[in-house]
């Protein structure tokens, strides 16, 4: 496989060999994709500590700071709660996507099979 390939251009060819030469062979993709994960990740720390900063501050202080009304500054403080919930459930998404595509759970299944 290493031989030949320049033979397989795809994705999915590149993560077979992946996993087929027992990780040895690691595709671009692979490092593009953890660096993807990482950096959504950056971003959903980033938009947490925002969530958490205004949950945080009374409704008084939101709508003071943000030049908003009470109705409209409780509704940015749901709001970023909603948002704080599902960018905690992305990064658990995140980091068990990372998993399983993993070598080290690919790998077992595949030299279990040949």
């Amino acid at each position: 496989l290493n031989k030949n390939k320049d033979n397989f251009d795809s994705l999915i060819s590149a993560m077979l060999i992946y996993y087929v030469s027992g990780c040895v062979v690691i595709p671009e993709a692979l490092n593009d994709i953890t660096q993807l994960i990482t950096m959504v990740k950056t971003m959903l720390a980033a938009a947490n500590d925002l969530a958490d900063n205004i949950a945080s501050d009374g409704v008084d202080d939101v709508a003071t700071s943000c030049g908003l009304d009470k109705a409209a500054a409780t509704a940015l403080q749901n709001g970023v709660q909603v948002i704080s919930g599902v960018s905690q459930d992305l990064e658990k998404l995140l980091g068990s996507f990372k998993g399983i595509i993993s070598c080290q759970n690919i790998n077992p299944i595949y030299t279990s099979l040949v």
